[in-house]
């Protein structure tokens, strides 16, 4: 499947879908079984054409379980990780034993681990794959593009388009895995859907080009923001008049 947004946008790297399945792709990229490894860095390999299978015989880290819809169960060792650094008692692989400093105490973690909407999909496999190789038909969950800030200054743009009001995009503070994953799945369900600005994960920055981010858009917003670009901002001045910066940055 091709993207007039992609396409307007001059984006660097194509955009990944997200797909559940009961089959992995051949040929798709996966952890082997007990190594660990960031899903971040999959999404990356996706969006430069290499798709990536997560299950939870291949997924060892306890957060990235929760963050790919693989798992609903909750651990409360991540709260001691989040603040401290290694889980303490439940054996999880994770990288590190220093104290990450990502929220303030165990408290504040657990409240926050007590709110995130988990779920665990009835299939196999969380799929990367280039969005160009997906068809509708095919049920992709999200649909991930990677932005320098002109092309997520338009994104979010595009995204409250439709809609009365301003917000039709959140920006929260989480793993990689959960923002462009479990939070853009979430909002699925949502009469509403919207977007999730990701990728501001400090651990996970290392595994995306500086001066980018990740715009996460649930498969019925991003369908939506499809449809919009005829006629819209970037078609017009104010966006064409940017267009022979965000080209030189995208060919950089």
């Amino acid at each position: 499947m091709n993207s007039l947004l992609a396409e307007r946008l001059y984006l660097k790297h194509q955009p990944a879908a997200l797909l559940f399945s009961d089959e992995k792709p051949r040929g798709a990229r996966e952890f082997a079984p007990g190594r660990w490894g960031c899903a971040a860095a999959m999404l990356s390999a996706a969006t430069r054409g290499a798709a990536a299978a997560f299950s939870l015989a291949t997924c060892t880290c306890h957060g990235a379980r929760n963050g790919l819809c693989l798992s609903a169960e909750r651990s409360a060792g991540v709260d001691y990780f989040m603040t401290c650094g290694h889980a303490r008692s439940e054996g999880q692989v994770m990288p590190g034993k220093e104290p990450q400093g990502y929220k303030k105490d165990e408290a504040t973690a657990r409240a926050t681990r007590l709110k995130l909407p988990l779920k665990a999909i009835g299939q196999k496999y969380v799929v990367f794959r280039p969005l160009a190789g997906v068809r509708p038909e095919d049920a992709p969950r999200v649909v991930v593009m990677y932005a320098n800030p002109d092309q997520l200054a338009a994104l979010v743009s595009m995204a409250n388009f439709a809609h009365p009001g301003y917000d039709n995009v959140m920006a929260p503070s989480g793993s990689a895995c959960m923002t462009f994953c479990l939070l853009a799945e979430h909002e699925n369900a949502m009469e509403r859907p919207r977007a999730v600005i990701s990728m501001t994960d400090v651990f996970a920055r290392k595994f995306i080009e500086p001066g980018l981010l990740a715009f996460a858009m649930p498969w019925r917003l991003f369908l939506e923001m499809e449809a919009s670009v005829p006629g819209s901002f970037l078609e017009r001045r104010a966006w064409l008049s940017l267009a022979e910066r965000v080209k030189g940055a995208s060919a950089s």
